[in-house]
């Protein structure tokens, strides 16, 4: 899986390289993870889009974070790999995600629904950043 790694510079304009989930784990082995979880496959790319855009405009994380696709049988989801915990609270609160306890190999673990109501509100959220 390939992911976007991206992160603000001191200029304030966001910087993006390309890197494997693996390479992402080696660099921070203590990342935290926000998993949304969608419906279709058909609904990745978009809700990857809409994150990506509420992580920079809203929630602008201080560290290094990523994002991807994933598929595990017929579970579909976008993976949020973060290098601060905070940053992670800080989507994990914004979208009422429930943390997860367990070894799934991250610091820690978040999970939330990104169906159509989470989706909309996060449009509306961006709708009212952009008038700002």
């Amino acid at each position: 899986m390939s992911l976007s790694e991206i992160k603000r510079n001191s200029a304030g304009t966001a910087s993006i390289r390309l890197r494997t989930h693996q390479d992402f784990i080696d660099e921070f082995p203590n990342a935290h993870l926000v998993v949304a979880t969608v419906r279709t496959k058909a609904a990745l790319e978009p809700s990857r889009q809409l994150l990506a855009q509420l992580l920079l405009k809203a929630l602008k994380p201080q560290g290094y974070y990523a994002l991807g696709e994933w598929q595990n049988g017929r579970d579909f989801a976008v993976h949020c790999v973060f290098e601060r915990e905070a940053d992670a609270v800080k989507l994990g609160m914004a979208a009422w995600a429930t943390r997860v306890d367990g070894n799934s190999g991250f610091a820690s673990q978040r999970v939330f629904l990104f169906n159509r109501e989470a989706q909309e509100t996060i449009k509306l959220t961006l709708a009212e950043l952009g008038k700002g």
